[in-house]
């Protein structure tokens, strides 16, 4: 069973489940044990109107499990924020959250093996809940406060949801370890001015920054090998790209009209480049 992916739901929802990738496997009927012990990958999934208010015993007999969504689908927060030490396997190393945009509170449970964590909401936590994290994908909340726990962290890789601070923030991120950072949506970014702190930077992914118009600050990052950008159509001074000397892998997708042409000695020079709705 470790190659496949499996989704776990209500016997009531397999009517309304269509999937050719993924197989069911149904909380609510008595399953074989040493099969549980291989699976791997698992959906915890429900569809509309049949909402999952608490997480299925059966997830905890998964012995072998190395990466669970909870969600997409009609999953309650509570399924989170209910969770006792021995509900979840020691195993997971990669955990995604997609209940919805309701603020959760993780409760005091270690999952002492996870490397990823993707959170939609903002995700309260206390950082030795996730000893061994590498990477997370988080809303931060308005104080900042989950954001400033991922960075107790030994993480190499932040995406922040939501940027709600101007280019203050990058006096908040830990310069010694980031090596990849995405900056996923908000109004409040006008400049990139401040990430040349964050010297290791290998990727930058910048996304639904309605604001930006600066990104002159990418041509002190030495190390920037991918740049990935969509939908930030008020960049000005794209003429950057030809500073980037490492640079390999670039994505402009949806910028609208940037000024290309300048830039397209650099585009023809890289290992990969995919621009869509973008001049």
């Amino acid at each position: 069973m470790s190659d496949k992916n499996y989704t776990i739901m209500h016997s009531d929802s397999a009517t309304q489940y269509e999937s050719e990738r993924s197989e069911p496997i149904y909380f609510n009927r008595p399953f074989d044990s040493r099969a549980l012990e291989r699976v791997e990958h698992a959906h915890l999934w429900a569809p509309p109107g049949s909402r999952i208010m608490r997480l299925p015993e059966i997830i905890a007999s998964m012995t072998s499990l190395k990466e669970l969504k909870v969600g997409p689908g009609s999953v309650d927060g509570g399924v989170i924020s209910g969770l006792q030490q021995d509900d979840l396997p020691s195993s997971i190393e990669v955990l995604g959250i997609h209940t919805g945009s309701k603020a959760i509170k993780w409760p005091k449970v270690v999952l002492p093996n996870l490397k990823g964590l993707h959170s939609d909401a903002p995700l309260k936590f206390k950082a030795e809940c996730f000893p061994r994290l590498e990477s997370i994908s988080l809303y931060p909340d308005k104080s900042l406060t989950n954001v400033a726990e991922a960075l107790k962290l030994p993480i190499t890789e932040l995406n922040l949801l939501n940027v709600s601070i101007g280019s203050e923030l990058f006096e908040l991120l830990d310069p010694t370890r980031l090596r990849v950072l995405g900056l996923l949506g908000g109004r409040g970014l006008v400049s990139l001015e401040g990430i040349q702190r964050l010297q290791l930077l290998s990727s930058v992914r910048l996304k639904n920054l309605t604001s930006l118009e600066d990104i002159s600050a990418l041509a002190q990052l030495p190390a920037l090998r991918r740049l990935d950008v969509q939908y930030c159509k008020n960049i000005r001074n794209i003429d950057v790209l030809n500073e980037l000397k490492v640079l390999e892998d670039l994505t402009l997708v949806g910028c609208g009209a940037l000024g290309l042409s300048q830039v397209e000695s650099k585009i023809a020079s890289l290992v990969k480049c995919n621009i869509g709705a973008t001049t």
